[in-house]
């Protein structure tokens, strides 16, 4: 599986070759909160972090399970650091 950010999130199946794109819909609340992507981060259960300058996306078996958006103040806080 490879990943890519590019005005949302790319999946690649490397070995079907096929691809699922992810993308900020604001009419769908299991959607990515934003669709610029700072940060990845997989973590020890397989899901998958998306941190942006909006908040946080969880993706877990292929399901947004948790959007977080951040107040501008909140998001001062994470500007320049690095996880």
């Amino acid at each position: 599986m490879a990943w890519f950010l590019r005005g949302g999130l790319y999946q690649f199946n490397i070995k079907s070759k096929k691809s699922i794109v992810h993308k900020h819909n604001p009419n769908d609340d299991k959607s990515l909160v934003n669709n610029a992507i700072n940060q990845l981060y997989k973590d020890n259960h397989g899901t998958l972090w998306n941190t942006t300058d909006n908040g946080i996306s969880l993706l877990k078996s292929m399901e947004y399970i948790k959007r977080s958006k951040m107040a501008k103040k909140e998001r001062q806080l994470f500007k320049g650091l690095d996880y």
